[in-house]
């Protein structure tokens, strides 16, 4: 790396012949630095190169220019095989201000890696457009630093996880009650229909219920919204029939021990959001109208009320509403729990269609899909799971496959495609539920696309929500940042990240960016600790040791890191962090 003594000289002395070149004498009492590159070597950040340009011409220099006279700087950074991009000018009028900056932003593509930044000088007659004595380009800054794209962990993904207890902990039996229209009577039919007469099966058999959950709720539309009671009053009905079925059988007592809880949902959307996503008596369009409606802000009868307006309100009165308005009754079991074994094989036969879905309970077929490490595997059984049930962590997961496709995909088209998959089914997972998981995901998904203002957007949303997944956000968000250049920021998410090799990794990159570089190589060390292979942790050592002028610890850490991993030597052969040891025998003998 160029010293920060040699570039000020550098610098010195190409501005003085700058000016000299452009018609004005330099006095040699001058000894301030006039052209500054901020930083220089220049520096990957996301996915462009940014640096600021400072232009200063002391006073003396001043009194020596011709008074209306205007001198063009153009800065040129050119790459490749004589590729050049001219970037925007700056001008410097005498009378006008003596100091004067720029921040440039080029786009970057890995070829640009070995270019110079170099600045052209002019200069003119105010309001002229003949430009006159051009002077010599000259190297203001050599090559382009790609470290920060070391950073690993930026395409992780969010799975949402099932534990042992709640898959085998107890079992749950879920029976649904229909009422109409402001009503909270049971009524006959419904006491006859199929879910009544599972009710009175489950009692008949006696089994040992812990517990029985009845949420009440109402549909969204004026009717049923203003009526507080109703959904209490719904629940209150399927306690009421459920205790007149225990009463033919000899419980012995036991029905005292079974715990009735009450629940009522009011002013809640989620209901609807869940009916959406199967529905299709409206179009993908009409259903993002009403998406947009009760996702944005405003008070219950507001949306309400918005809905009300649509063109497909009827549908939704005829469709939707009348499911809305029920009593769901959850029945927790005495349950023994499968192993790990069985849910595995019966989801497997399930999805072979040897088995009902009705064997395993919706947790076991996630957490069966959780358990296998085929990718195929999952796919089928979230798919068979979905049929079933819409729920947003199955969306979410069905997604987070697809992601994990497209990151392994060899073919560009196979990857967008798959892209595109997981993008539907992360939006299908929040429109269900907004989740943090599903916009953590959509954020890798942006990242995968190159777009980190949208991906800043989405992990912005899972900020909000402020879900218990803070410690796999911090990694994402952290690996982000130092993508983007904030290596502040990702040093403060990364301190409250998971302590994995990667995010370890990551943190010890934003101490070294930040030329920090004890923190640095602490963090290194334990992250070879855990994952001695690492050959980036030794790479990254190597580097601190270049930026340290220690030659021997340099040779040694890369040694390392080109023995665990051969495609760091090209790597290496060209990093202009290296750039002072092309031509060291022992550097060109480990990057050969």
């Amino acid at each position: 790396m160029i010293k920060e003594k040699k570039f000020f000289i550098l610098l010195c002395s190409i501005t003085m012949a700058f000016l000299s070149s452009c018609g004005v004498s330099i006095s040699r009492m001058l000894d301030k630095q006039l052209v500054n590159v901020e930083p220089s070597p220049l520096e990957v950040r996301g996915n462009a190169i940014n640096f600021e340009l400072t232009l200063e011409v002391p006073k003396e220099a001043v009194k020596l220019m011709k008074k209306g006279t205007e001198y063009i700087f153009i800065p040129y950074y050119v790459y490749g095989d004589k590729e050049e991009r001219a970037l925007d000018s700056i001008i410097f009028k005498v009378g006008g201000p003596t100091l004067v900056k720029k921040e440039y932003s080029i786009p970057y593509t890995p070829v640009m890696k070995r270019g110079v930044l170099e600045l052209w000088c002019a200069r003119r007659k105010s309001g002229s457009d003949k430009v006159k004595r051009e002077a010599t380009r000259k190297v203001i800054a050599r090559g382009t630093v790609a470290t920060p794209n070391l950073v690993r962990g930026v395409k992780s993904i969010d799975y949402a996880n099932f534990n042992y207890d709640d898959v085998r902990g107890k079992e749950e039996v879920s029976i649904e009650f229909f009422f109409l229209q402001g009503s909270p009577v049971l009524r006959t039919s419904e006491k006859h229909s199929s879910r009544g007469k599972r009710l009175k099966a489950f009692v008949a058999e006696k089994n040992r219920a812990q517990r029985v959950k009845i949420v009440g709720t109402h549909s969204p539309e004026g009717p049923e919204r203003i009526n507080s009671q109703l959904a209490k009053d719904r629940a209150k009905a399927i306690e009421d029939y459920y205790r007149q079925n225990m009463k033919p059988y000899d419980y012995k007592g036991t029905a005292q021990d079974i715990q009735f809880e009450q629940a009522a949902v009011v002013n809640d959307w989620t209901a609807l959001r869940e009916a959406l996503v199967p529905y299709n008596g409206i179009s993908e369009e009409d259903k993002q109208k009403i998406h947009d409606i009760i996702n944005n802000k405003g008070t219950f009868e507001e949306k309400e009320k918005a809905l009300y307006s649509l063109d497909t309100y009827s549908k939704l009165m005829r469709d939707l509403y009348p499911r809305l308005r029920n009593a769901k009754t959850v029945i927790y079991i005495d349950k023994a729990g499968k192993s790990d074994k069985e849910i595995s094989s019966l989801a497997k036969k399930i999805v072979e269609e040897k088995a009902s879905y009705e064997s395993l309970s919706d947790a076991e077929m996630a957490y069966a899909a959780q358990m296998t490490p085929s990718l195929e595997e999952r796919e089928q059984i979230l798919k068979k799971a979905l049929e079933k049930t819409k729920d947003w962590f199955s969306y979410n997961n069905m997604g987070a496959i697809y992601l994990e496709k497209a990151m392994i995909s060899e073919s560009e088209e196979e990857k967008n495609e798959l892209l595109q998959m997981a993008m539907d089914e992360f939006n299908n997972s929040n429109r269900i539920k907004p989740n943090a998981k599903a916009y953590n995901n959509l954020a890798m998904v942006a990242c995968m696309e190159d777009n980190y203002d949208k991906a800043l957007s989405y992990l912005n949303s899972a900020n909000k929500l402020r879900e218990d997944t803070s410690k796999g956000k911090d990694g994402v968000e952290g690996a982000f940042w130092v993508r983007m250049g904030n290596y502040e920021k990702a040093i403060k998410e990364l301190e409250d990240a998971n302590k994995t090799p990667d995010n370890l990794f990551n943190k010890g990159l934003a101490y070294l960016l930040s030329k920090k570089y004890e923190a640095a190589s602490r963090a290194f060390q334990e992250v070879l600790r855990l994952s001695p292979g690492y050959a980036e942790a030794y790479y990254a050592e190597a580097i601190i040791a270049a930026r340290k002028e220690d030659q021997t610890k340099l040779l040694n850490n890369l040694r390392e890191a080109v023995e665990l991993n051969a495609n760091l030597k090209k790597r290496a052969a060209e990093d202009l962090e290296f750039v002072d040891y092309f031509f060291v025998q022992d550097f060109r003998e480990i990057v050969k």
